[in-house]
């Protein structure tokens, strides 16, 4: 047979077109492109600002890898920021009662950003009070925290007024983290997922297509804000260590006022001449008791919920037809798993809410109660009083008390600046399909934050340190020492430096 004739040979194919970028919104007739585009191997990484979409126009490659991946920076924010577009917002409270966004609407009695405003509505401003707790609790007090703390270390002053001292910044030192839990709280609640969601695409060259969707929308953190968390760790850290040297010190010069039956006799629980044995029975039963109730309430309010998270505007309707809801209840224990839900320094954070709000409250409380019901040699019992001291200072749950407000008000605005026509063009066919605003987002509290502020409660009269539980505890081991917040310190009278 005659050979066979060579292949024929193509022209090199032309360089493909560079890249354009277009944003398709609902209705348009660009399915071709928007199907190959949504099944795309590479990802595409989005910097802030309006989204853009990067077509590949070829299906063979779109059919072979079948996944389309967007990553998109929506805005970012700084403390400053935060705190200045906390100031800043106004709010429309309609004759009704209600409060709306007031550049966003526009029923009876709506406000003008200009401060005009119809019969029977005025503005208002709820994020200012926000705003003022933020600032000094985050940003004025630690500087002042640390500043005095150096004073009371260096100057020469009496011992019960440095040991005063101590006590206050140690109890008053932990509402720096008020910025710190409502930024952990957010990690976890501004974490708003679709989970394969399925979509029919019709009319296309074949005759249905079912694809599925994933979508996530939520909060990173920068650099600042874990350093931020970092200092204030260190700076209770510091608190403590100073404390502790200070306690040696004073234990050094109460050392000749203590003698073999005080200790004999405290180790029963007693600590006073001349109270009654049964008197005596009687007070432990009622701190025990206090204690008892604290923990449990305590571990009933880390379960229960917390908060609830309710999404409501145009985009929350739009995937609620497909089946989605994003209302969502937390407990302080998911809260704690789902900000470390990212990784990395989210770890960091995650970590920090741990031993803040769950650890050390239930470490406090439980080793109150060894002290009180079980009997151990008077040295264990004296070191581990001196440990559930210290432990009382990684206690916040007072400070979570203020948090679940802030959070309110922070997430609420944040919410209103993530998705809006500006930096998400899908919205404006959202507004007008189901009305705007696009996103909005708030944080109602539930029967979890009430057991809390229960516990925090009970704590203030059994756990804290000066509270009159600890006080009864510390009187077996020193009772010739009134601790702080009524401190008389009968050891040393004198000007001494530690």
């Amino acid at each position: 047979p005659p050979p066979s004739p060579p292949p024929p040979v193509h022209p090199p194919s032309p360089p493909p077109p560079p890249n354009q970028y277009y944003f398709y919104a609902p209705g348009e007739d660009e399915q071709f492109d928007t199907l190959a585009t949504a099944l795309r191997c590479k990802p595409v990484v989005g910097s802030a600002g309006p989204l853009k979409i990067d077509l590949d126009r070829s299906m063979c490659t779109a059919l072979t890898c079948g996944q389309y991946q967007i990553e998109h920076s929506l805005f970012q924010f700084s403390y400053a920021y935060t705190i200045y577009d906390l100031w800043k917002t106004v709010r429309t409270r309609t004759p009704d009662g209600m409060l709306h966004a007031t550049d966003l609407y526009t029923g009876p009695g709506a406000c003008t950003m200009g401060g005009v405003c119809s019969e029977g509505s005025r503005l208002e401003h709820p994020g200012r009070l926000g705003a003022i707790l933020l600032f000094l609790s985050s940003f004025l007090w630690p500087h002042v925290k640390l500043g005095l703390l150096h004073y009371f270390f260096h100057a020469r002053i009496r011992p019960p007024t440095r040991r005063n001292g101590y006590y206050w910044l140690a109890f008053f030192g932990k509402w720096s983290f008020s910025d710190v839990l409502v930024m952990i709280s957010l990690l976890g609640v501004l974490d708003l997922h679709v989970d394969r969601m399925k979509v029919d695409i019709s009319n296309f060259a074949f005759s249905s297509v079912t694809a599925s969707l994933s979508a996530q929308l939520r909060l990173e953190g920068q650099l600042a804000m874990y350093w931020f968390c970092l200092s204030v760790v260190l700076s209770l850290s510091v608190g403590v260590f100073i404390d502790q040297l200070d306690e040696r010190e004073r234990e050094q010069q109460q050392a000749p006022l203590r003698s073999a039956p005080d200790e004999a006799h405290g180790s029963r629980g007693g600590g006073r001449a001349g109270r009654s044995t049964c008197a005596l029975a009687a007070a432990q039963a009622l701190h025990t008791l206090l204690t008892v109730a604290t923990l449990a309430v305590l571990l009933v309010a880390l379960r229960a919920p917390l908060i609830r998270r309710i999404v409501s505007g145009s985009a929350s309707a739009a995937l609620r037809d497909f089946g989605v809801e994003l209302n969502q209840s937390y407990s302080l224990l998911e809260l704690g798993w789902l900000s470390a839900r990212a990784g990395g320094c989210d770890y960091l954070m995650s970590g920090t809410f741990w031993v803040f709000v769950v650890v050390g409250p239930v470490l406090r409380s439980l080793s109150m109660l060894v002290l009180l019901v079980v009997p151990l040699p008077f040295n264990w019992q004296r070191s581990l009083h001196q440990a559930s001291r210290h432990i009382s200072v990684f206690y916040a749950l007072e400070v979570m008390v203020v948090a679940v407000p802030l959070l309110n008000t922070t997430i609420s605005e944040l919410a209103n600046g993530i998705l809006t026509p500006k930096s998400f063009k899908l919205c404006t066919a959202l507004n007008e399909q189901h009305g705007g605003p696009c996103l909005t987002i708030d944080v109602e509290p539930q029967a979890g934050y009430y057991l809390m502020c229960a516990s925090v409660a009970l704590y203030f009269v059994s756990g804290f340190d000066g509270s009159p539980t600890h006080k009864f505890i510390h009187r077996r081991f020193y009772p010739h020492d009134m601790p702080p917040p009524t401190c008389h310190d009968t050891a040393s009278e004198t000007f001494t430096m530690i």
